[in-house]
């Protein structure tokens, strides 16, 4: 069960995970998890909305209404909590604390280490109508993660691009609750 999580085209924190050909040049979900040493278990996450950058697609315009109510949600603080385990969910997500990448996206550019992660994702396509691209860099402890996550969400209906930036923190809050259990 998940509770919280940080979603939806105004904040896009819940990209998706690649399971194609291009997946087996980076690391597995599991091996990004252990690589990291985050501790397995419940994690607290709180995120603020820092900036929100609207551009128009080719040759279009941006509507004022539209560029405010996007620009309204700088400042936008959500919390989330997820049950981060040495194993992938059993649907192949890559869960990390305040961050789901599903299995309908490409991982790229993965750098991990014992106080460092940093990954790109790519999700969508142009031809399919919505396109989001996000870039996550972090430092951590075993048990506290701060991270700065951009994302660029093209959708062609909107006619606009939107990137926004977001800040997160997050920590180890103990095991996790049965309905929420690592695989």
């Amino acid at each position: 069960m998940r509770r919280g999580y940080l979603s939806g085209c105004a904040c896009m924190a819940g990209v998706l995970w690649a399971a194609s050909a291009f997946a087996t040049l980076v690391p597995a979900p599991a091996s990004i998890i252990r690589e990291t040493g985050l501790k397995p278990g419940l994690w607290k996450t709180t995120a603020r909305i820092t900036s929100v950058t609207v551009v128009p697609l080719s040759g279009g315009t941006v509507s004022p209404e539209v560029e405010a109510k996007l620009r309204e949600k700088v400042g936008t603080a959500f919390s989330s909590e997820d049950c981060i385990g040495s194993d992938p969910a059993p649907d192949g997500d890559l869960i990390l604390p305040g961050v789901r990448i599903s299995a309908g996206c490409a991982l790229s550019d993965v750098t991990t280490d014992k106080s460092r992660l940093g990954l790109k994702v790519s999700c969508g396509s142009p031809a399919g109508g919505f396109k989001a691209d996000m870039t996550v860099q972090a430092t951590h402890t075993d048990v506290a993660m701060a991270s700065d996550i951009e994302t660029l969400a093209v959708s062609a209906g909107a006619g606009h691009s939107a990137k926004i930036r977001m800040a997160t923190t997050s920590s180890y809050a103990g095991d996790c609750p049965a309905p929420l259990r690592a695989p």
